[in-house]
C-alpha cells in the first residue's frame, strides 16, 4: 500500500471520528473502498468494512455503496466469514441479512436469497430496509412501494410517499421517480409536496400537458407574488410552445 492511500485512509478515518450517523459510515465505507481499491492488506479493508457496518447493522447503504464494489478476493472472503460469524451468534438479526446479500454478490449466486430476507424480516422487522435494497437489486420498484406501505400501516399513499423520497435518495431515473409521485398526486390533487416534485420531474420528461396542469394546481396554492409571476411565466411559455389550443384547457 502506498502512502497516498495511507494518507486517505487517515484523513477519512479522522473525519469519520468526527461525524456521526449514516456520514460516519460512509466515511469509513470509503475508507474500506480506498484501502481495498489500493491494495491495502486485507486485514485493513476488512478492519474498516466491519466499523462501517457495525455503526448501524439494519443500514445496508454501506453495502450499497461500497461492499458491493469491492475486489481483493482475499479480503471479500474475510468479510464474508466476519459476517458469518455475527450471524451465527444472533441468526435473527441484520448481520443475517447482510451476510446473505454479500454472499449472494460476492461468494455464490443465491436463488433462496428473496425468501431467506422475507423470512428473516417477519422475525426481525428491523432488517427490512435489507429487503428494500434487495428489491432494488432486481429493479422491483412495486415490491419496494410494497414493503414501505406495509410499514406504514397499510396507507397505499403515505407507502408510495416514502418510496418516493427513497427513490430520489437513490437518484433513479426520472420517469420512475415521476411515477412514484403520481401515485400520491392522484390521490389528492392538491397535495402540494406532490406538486412540487412533479412540476420539475415532468418538466424534464417534456410531459407538457402533465406538467400544465399540476403547475396550474400549484399556482393556486402559492402565496409569494414572485414565486406566482415565475409560475404564471412559466406556465405562459409552455401554452405558447408546446400546447396546441385544445390542450390548454384540458
Amino acid at each position: 500500500m502506498s502512502q497516498d492511500i495511507s494518507l486517505q485512509i487517515e484523513n477519512l478515518e479522522t473525519r469519520a471520528s468526527e461525524e456521526g450517523g449514516v456520514i460516519k459510515r460512509h466515511l469509513l465505507g470509503e475508507a474500506a473502498q480506498v484501502a481495498d481499491h489500493g491494495e491495502a492488506s486485507s486485514e485493513e479493508v476488512t478492519r474498516l468494512y466491519l466499523s462501517a457496518s457495525a455503526e448501524d447493522p439494519s443500514d445496508p447503504s454501506v453495502y450499497w455503496r461500497f461492499g458491493r464494489q469491492l475486489k481483493q478476493k482475499g479480503a471479500i472472503e474475510a468479510i464474508y466469514n466476519a459476517l458469518e460469524e455475527r450471524a451465527s451468534e444472533d441468526p435473527e438479526s441484520s448481520w443475517s441479512a447482510h451476510k446473505s446479500m454479500f454472499g449472494a454478490q460476492h461468494i455464490q449466486e443465491d436463488r433462496r436469497l428473496d425468501g431467506t430476507l422475507r423470512d428473516l424480516v417477519r422475525k426481525h422487522s428491523d432488517a427490512y430496509m435489507w429487503q428494500v435494497y434487495r428489491f432494488v437489486e432486481a429493479e422491483k420498484w412495486r415490491n419496494v412501494q410494497q414493503v414501505f406501505t406495509e410499514r406504514a400501516g397499510g396507507e397505499r399513499v403515505e407507502g408510495a410517499r416514502q418510496t418516493a423520497y427513497f427513490a430520489q435518495e437513490m437518484s433513479v431515473e426520472t420517469k420512475l421517480l415521476a411515477d412514484l409521485w403520481k401515485t400520491v398526486y392522484q390521490s389528492d390533487r392538491e397535495d402540494r409536496e406532490a406538486q412540487e416534485a412533479l412540476v420539475p420531474l415532468y418538466k424534464d420528461l417534456e410531459k407538457w400537458k402533465e406538467y400544465a396542469e399540476v403547475y396550474r394546481r400549484l399556482l393556486d396554492q402559492l402565496d409569494d407574488e414572485d414565486l406566482r409571476r415565475e409560475a404564471i411565466n412559466d406556465l405562459i411559455e409552455v401554452y405558447t410552445n408546446h400546447l396546441k389550443s385544445d390542450q390548454v384547457l384540458t
